[in-house]
């Protein structure tokens, strides 16, 4: 157990400690505390401060965002998951040769018998020249014959009179 004597001076040592406002006469006036001032506490400015500059980080970073992402698409197209058949269509050509001209874009609707494109013909007039020029050779070579032929009947024909001639 503790002793009166003992209890009576911490008493008046935790008074003078809870009650600052009122110098015992044993504290000196400037050794009290200072009265701190009524409002918010001090942190809480800096705190304020703070959660200003993270709001304006974030406003601008949103904004950043919005000017510096890629564009959507362009009009006109659509997207989305999904699948897709094409139906295939083997188009031929009824002469092998090389395109000249292209009437249609990829992705276009066409009709049957729509003409596609334009074959270059500067080969196909070349082969046709030249048969043309061997269709005339071999005209030329009817007529030469025709004309040896209808040589060799003269002849004949006169051989045959001289054998007459002669019995």
């Amino acid at each position: 157990m503790t002793d009166a004597s003992d209890v009576i001076p911490r008493r008046a040592t935790e008074n003078a400690s809870s009650n600052p406002a009122k110098p015992t006469p044993n504290q000196s006036a400037a050794s009290q505390p200072k009265k701190k001032p009524r409002g918010p506490p001090h942190w809480f400015g800096r705190a304020l401060a703070w959660a200003a500059v993270l709001v304006a980080l974030g406003g601008g970073g949103y904004f950043a965002w919005l000017k510096l992402r890629p564009p959507g698409l362009p009009e006109g197209f659509a997207s989305g998951n999904g699948r897709i058949e094409a139906t295939e269509i083997d188009v031929d050509a009824k002469i092998p040769g090389r395109i000249a001209n292209i009437l249609v874009d990829e992705g276009d609707f066409v009709r049957a018998n729509q003409v596609l494109v334009h074959m270059d013909v500067k080969t196909l007039e070349a082969q046709r020249r030249e048969a043309e020029a061997q269709l005339e050779r071999a005209a030329i070579g009817v007529d030469t014959a025709q004309a040896v032929v209808r040589q060799r009947e003269a002849e004949r024909t006169a051989a045959i009179a001289q054998i007459a001639t002669r019995k």
